[in-house]
């Protein structure tokens, strides 16, 4: 490295020059040191990248150095041809997308699409490869189950062997549930059976007998007294089968509300996922397990969810997914779209 300077008479400039390692040469000189350097030390062979890393760190080098004048849409794509051993052939009518997705099955044994799917960007509107995950992911780090089909004209892909569920958006409906009979329900349903008739039993004996069998009715009162608890218990237990459906509504409910409106009343069954979208919170309880919390105890999500309340058409929204088969709730945002 050359490094220009003047003399002390100010006259007569002098260049000192500054050796410095191969290996510091990419922190010295770019931005993005920790994945240029990788490639470095690949091509000198110090380190060996899987194809997937190579291509993957290449290309994001790539875009970060990117032109402002390009020949082709996916030129990217075709300097990365170097890298790799099957090269296709050039199709000027290729976007970006399409020509990566060519260059990538053409050397597809990593399944390197389909990972790409799997990602979930921290920006919406990022870049589909260069982007940072929500989860902090690489493609390396994640085993797709599907298949990448083909390549769409519009920069979509179709999946083969993908598994998807239905949720229903429009209201709640009431699930299919098996409890097993306790003694103790079994009680509590027959004294809320046979309370009434009891105590009209008892009425007539005291009404027979007279003041004395007062306090046979204060006995048989007790029944009819705790009937708002023995109807908890008597539809309480235990569930052993639910019903696995998803609803889905826009904003936010807490869960007690919630719980009433599918279940019509609420027993403290469904809990907050831990970790079901970005928008959820967890903490520890007393026994060091992860317990899901209200994401609106944390101050950033209870003013996104205020926001959201009169956000305009097309902006972030938000979204509250039900989970009837684990009894939690999710949270995801994404936008509305009205056609």
């Amino acid at each position: 490295m050359l490094e220009g300077a003047w003399a002390e008479n100010g006259q007569v400039p002098r260049t000192t020059l500054e050796i410095i390692p191969k290996k510091d040469f990419a922190r010295r000189a770019w931005q993005d040191a920790m994945e240029a350097r990788q490639l470095i030390e690949h091509f000198e062979g110090s380190q060996t990248l899987s194809r997937l890393e190579l291509t993957v760190i290449a290309f994001r080098c790539l875009h970060r150095r990117r032109q402002k004048e390009q020949f082709f849409d996916g030129d990217l794509s075709y300097a990365l041809m170097g890298l790799l051993r099957r090269r296709p052939q050039v199709d000027s009518t290729d976007s970006e997308f399409q020509a990566f997705a060519r260059l990538s099955l053409a050397n597809d044994s990593d399944r390197l699409l389909e990972r790409l799917v799997c990602l979930l960007p921290q920006r919406p509107g990022g870049h589909w490869l260069t982007s940072d995950d929500a989860w902090g992911a690489c493609p390396w780090d994640i085993l797709p189950k599907c298949q990448v089909a083909a390549i769409c004209e519009d920069d979509s892909v179709i999946l083969d062997g993908c598994r998807a569920a239905g949720i229903k958006w429009d209201c709640f409906t009431q699930i299919t549930t098996l409890r097993y009979l306790s003694w103790k329900r079994w009680i509590a349903m027959g004294l809320l059976r046979w309370s009434g008739i009891i105590l009209i039993i008892i009425s007539w004996l005291v009404f027979v007998i007279g003041p004395s069998g007062y306090s046979i009715i204060l006995l048989a009162l007790i029944p009819v007294l705790a009937s708002p608890w023995l109807l908890r218990v008597a539809i309480g237990g235990k569930l052993w089968y639910m019903d696995a459906k998803l609803f889905g509504f826009e904003g936010y409910m807490d869960i007690k509300t919630i719980e009433s409106y599918i279940f019509g009343y609420e027993m403290g069954r469904m809990k907050w996922g831990a970790s079901a979208s970005r928008l959820s919170r967890h903490s520890a309880n007393k026994y060091g397990e992860c317990i899901g919390r209200d994401p609106t105890d944390d101050p950033v999500v209870r003013e996104m969810v205020n926001n959201a309340k009169n956000s305009p058409l097309g902006a972030q929204k938000i979204f509250t997914i039900v989970d009837t088969n684990s009894m939690v709730r999710m949270r995801i945002r994404r936008k509305r779209f009205v056609s």
